[in-house]
């Protein structure tokens, strides 16, 4: 069946596709007739009005509106259908920033593991970025702080999972307050949570008598670690992506977080590598290998032993250069030999390095003659586009400056509204214009009032 391009003459937004798609299914007289229903003294007559008035102006950013949070992240109005469109939000954005094998098993990883990370950590923060009109959407690789959902009836004593008591949990991760599980019934908003200071970790042991030396905390660690830039710093985001556990060491000598940064490029900046790749890179690099030492010093060379296949390189140039900025990222479990008898929960942490030398770095004439800098002797520095980073909060800063980050949620953002992809002169307007305004529910209002039109390629094919 062939698709018909809709005129913008044609084209009338109504309330009608909001609500199949923002509200399972239900309508806004469904939410009318259910308040409707209840005893006159159990009424809330202020909800009753909004939802009728919401139906009359018949307006699909009116209907977002009702799911505004207030600066500490709560409804401004709590209802259910407030609820309704956050939760409808959080399953759309947690399809779309995390793997579909959420659930797989991982070394040394149990069925604590989520009761201590949220898996749907970023998913709360991109929703609260979006609808909190004073968050700017940069705010998604920019803030710092773990989001947790807050519900009515929240901090229930027992974990569903494990039925674990939270006296439990307090004493086998020695933590300084009462832990708490997420509970059933209506999102109220999203709360950060603060960090919870642990001091019975076990240190796990290794041949290398570095370790110890490395630790940057000695027995404290915080199981709530976030490290800045927003999604990119939450524990749930970094292990997932990770794709391995670390061997409690990692140096970048045996293998790259290439998993993680593949996720970085496709999810938030809906790029391949290779459409960030510089020709200039490509041609210092093959001079390494092609001319003696006629180099002169104010050549760049990229320093990597790993990838040296030209037609590679045009991926693994961005790719590893990336990647490079997490090769200390390390996963640590807390419980050591990865006992199943005890409470254990593997978290993502940061190891200091006494290294000096870049990784990317400009070599000198003299240089070139002594043996090359080895590749795990260098601290973590990465590089993207064109700049280097040595924190996850300066790559979440070089990120928010990216146009592509911005356009890539409006592709995402257009599909799942539209059911098609948009033009490309769409996006690029919408893009640019995100990027200036930088609010979310002025996005999407902009896309429920852009004509859908029809194009061949699909968002996979990005």
């Amino acid at each position: 069946m062939s698709l018909w391009l809709l005129c913008s003459s044609s084209w009338a937004q109504n309330l009608d596709h909001c609500e199949k798609l923002l509200l399972n299914g239900k309508t806004l007289s469904d939410y009318i007739n259910k308040e409707q229903a209840l005893p006159e003294q159990q009424r809330d007559q202020k909800y009753l009005a909004t939802l009728a008035q919401v139906k009359k102006s018949n307006k699909c950013s009116d209907l977002l509106d009702m799911a505004q949070l207030k600066d500490n992240g709560l409804l401004i109005e709590r209802s259910p259908i407030a609820s309704d469109l956050l939760n409808t939000f959080n399953q759309f954005h947690f399809k779309w920033i995390m793997p579909e094998d959420n659930d797989r098993a991982k070394t040394c990883n149990d069925e604590y593991q989520w009761d201590v990370f949220d898996p749907k950590a970023p998913a709360y923060l991109m929703t609260r970025t979006l609808f909190q009109n004073k968050n700017e959407a940069s705010q998604i690789v920019l803030s710092y702080g773990e989001p947790r959902i807050v519900r009515q009836g929240d901090d229930p004593t027992t974990s569903k999972r494990t039925q674990r008591t939270s006296e439990d949990y307090k004493q086998a991760l020695g933590l300084e307050k009462e832990f708490s599980f997420i509970g059933d019934g209506e999102i109220l908003g999203f709360l950060y949570e603060r960090a919870l200071n642990s001091s019975k970790f076990t240190i796990p042991k290794s041949n290398r008598a570095q370790w110890v030396e490395k630790m940057p905390f000695k027995n404290e660690h915080n199981i709530y670690q976030h490290f800045g830039a927003g999604m990119l710093g939450s524990p749930s985001f970094l292990y997932y992506h990770l794709k391995k556990k670390a061997f409690y060491e990692s140096d970048g000598s045996k293998y790259l977080a290439r998993s993680l940064v593949d996720s970085i490029f496709q999810n938030l900046l809906c790029s391949s590598p290779d459409q960030y790749f510089n020709q200039e890179e490509l041609t210092a690099f093959t001079k390494e290998f092609t001319q003696s030492n006629t180099q002169s010093a104010s050549e760049t060379l990229w320093n990597h032993p790993i990838t040296k296949e030209e037609n590679c390189l045009s991926c693994h140039l961005p790719m590893d250069k990336m990647a490079s900025g997490f090769r200390n990222l390390t996963l640590i479990p807390s419980s050591k030999q990865c006992d199943k008898k005890q409470i254990q929960v593997l978290y993502p942490i940061f190891l200091k390095s006494n290294h000096v030398q870049e990784i990317w770095s400009q070599v000198s004439e003299q240089e070139l003659t002594k043996e090359r800098q080895d590749f795990s002797a260098s601290y973590g520095t990465g590089s993207f586009r064109g700049k280097r980073f040595r924190t996850l909060r300066q790559l979440g800063s070089l990120i928010a400056e990216d146009p592509n980050f911005y356009s890539c949620q409006v592709k995402r953002y257009y599909q799942w509204i539209h059911k098609r992809y948009p033009k490309v002169e769409t996006i690029e307007r919408l893009g640019r214009e995100y990027q200036k305004h930088q609010d979310g529910l002025k996005l999407l209002s902009e896309i429920f009032d852009t004509p859908p039109t029809v194009v061949k390629d699909s968002l996979e094919s990005m």
